[in-house]
């Protein structure tokens, strides 16, 4: 992954480690970036289909309660950290308008 606007590395672990829905800061130019709109779909929508593999297949072995429900959860937030830092794009985060006052 590269800064849209200098062009430098961004580590992964930069990506995993903060908020890639709200945004995190290049290293070297300070511009805010976000993850764009479709893959943060993505992101979500493959961990929620991971989850549910997942929890069919503790289902069909015929274990239910809790640890049906744990692996869910756990399935969930482990694709998501693991995508986290494989976010195929990102881009310059928008300012917000500030408000008078």
């Amino acid at each position: 992954m590269r800064c849209p606007k200098c062009g430098a590395l961004i580590p992964r672990r930069r990506m995993v480690f903060s908020d890639v829905f709200r945004g995190f800061n290049c290293e070297s130019c300070s511009t805010a970036l976000q993850a764009t709109y479709l893959s943060r779909l993505t992101l979500i929508g493959l961990s929620f289909v991971a989850a549910v593999f997942v929890a069919q297949s503790v289902r069909a072995a015929g274990v239910g309660g809790i640890v049906l429900l744990l692996a869910l959860i756990l399935t969930f937030l482990g694709v998501y950290l693991i995508g986290a830092g494989f976010v195929p794009r990102i881009r310059i985060q928008p300012e917000r308008p500030r408000r008078p006052g």
